[in-house]
Formats: structure tokens, C-alpha cells, sequence
């Protein structure tokens, strides 16, 4: 059985330097549809005191090395 790839929108957000919270967004069945998401969220304010907020397509639940 194959299983399709499934992708995310991860939200990365930083207080500072050493503090930074990510989670997911939204769920894509497709990176194209990801991809569109990612581009209309970084155009959107940010609502928070961050220092730094960022958006990446990932695979779900896929995990940093």
C-alpha cells in the first residue's frame, strides 16, 4: 500500500535568540497548495512582539536532524 505524502505548514515564531515556538498550521495533501499557503501567510502582519516569525513547507510529521 502506498501512503501519499502529506505536508505542513510549520509556523516558527522567536521571542529571542534561544526562545522559539513552532506548530503546525495547516495540512496539504499537495506541496503546491503548501506552497500557495506559505506565500499568503508571510503577507499577512504579524500579531505578536516577535523577533522573528517564519513559515516552511515541511512533510508531516517529519522531524529535524
Amino acid at each position: 500500500m502506498i501512503v501519499p505524502m502529506l505536508w505542513t505548514l510549520l509556523l516558527t515564531v522567536c521571542f529571542n535568540s534561544h526562545d522559539c515556538k513552532s506548530q503546525n498550521v495547516l495540512v496539504f495533501k499537495k506541496i503546491e497548495s503548501c506552497l500557495d499557503a506559505k506565500i499568503a501567510h508571510e503577507e499577512m502582519p504579524w500579531d505578536g512582539p516577535w523577533v522573528s516569525v517564519t513559515y516552511e513547507c515541511k512533510p508531516y510529521k517529519s522531524t529535524g536532524v
